[in-house]
């Protein structure tokens, strides 16, 4: 009988060991739960920052605001993820011309 209990013993302090790992795994990743929630606030709130920018940028040089259904800088292009990448392009060599020359191009260089 007192080997059973010695056994249960046993048993209940390998639970209590178990539970105690597990216990800190869970707090490790709670932690790293809230940092990357943290780091992805940060992020959206870079990301609407840059498209903040990019707008600025596409009045500045256009007079007029892009939105969602108008094309950007007056292209005839519909404005979809097809275009989405030749649009970039645009506008970075845009702004590469705006950088090596200040041809009325509507910024304050």
């Amino acid at each position: 009988m007192s080997q059973k209990i010695a056994s249960n013993i046993e048993e209940l302090e390998r639970y209590e060991m178990e539970e105690k790992v597990l216990l800190a795994k869970k707090t490790q990743l709670e932690s790293m739960i809230f940092a990357t929630r943290s780091e992805n606030e940060k992020f959206n709130n870079l990301l609407k920052q840059l498209v903040n920018c990019a707008l600025d940028l596409d009045i500045k040089s256009n007079g007029e605001p892009a939105t969602a259904t108008t094309p950007a800088r007056g292209d005839d292009k519909a404005s979809n993820g097809g275009e989405a990448a030749s649009d970039l392009k645009n506008g970075e060599n845009r702004v590469e011309k705006a950088e090596g020359s200040d041809e009325n191009m509507g910024f304050d260089l």
